[in-house]
C-alpha cells in the first residue's frame, strides 16, 4: 500500500511520536520504530494532538445546540 508521504514528514512524524513516548525508535541494521504502549492504552485524539502540536478539536456532540459536547 502507498500513501505518497515524503520521507521528510514521516520522520519528523516519527520524532514527534518517540519523543512523546508512543512509539520507540531502534537503531541499527534491523531497526525500525514499535508501539511503546498497547493499542487499546492510545487515542487517536491524543496522536492527532502529538502530532499537530496542539489540542485537538474532535467532539462528540448530542443535539443540535451544540452545547451537549464532549470533546476526545
Amino acid at each position: 500500500m502507498n500513501y505518497d508521504i515524503s520521507y521528510e514528514l514521516l520522520a519528523k512524524v516519527l520524532q514527534k511520536l518517540t519523543k512523546a513516548r508512543v512509539v520507540i525508535s531502534t537503531q541499527g541494521m534491523h531497526g525500525g520504530y514499535s508501539l511503546a504502549k498497547r493499542p487499546n492504552e492510545l487515542r487517536v485524539s491524543s496522536i492527532i494532538s502529538i502530532i499537530e502540536e496542539e489540542k485537538p478539536t474532535i467532539a462528540e456532540c448530542y443535539g443540535e445546540d451544540g452545547e451537549n459536547c464532549f470533546y476526545l
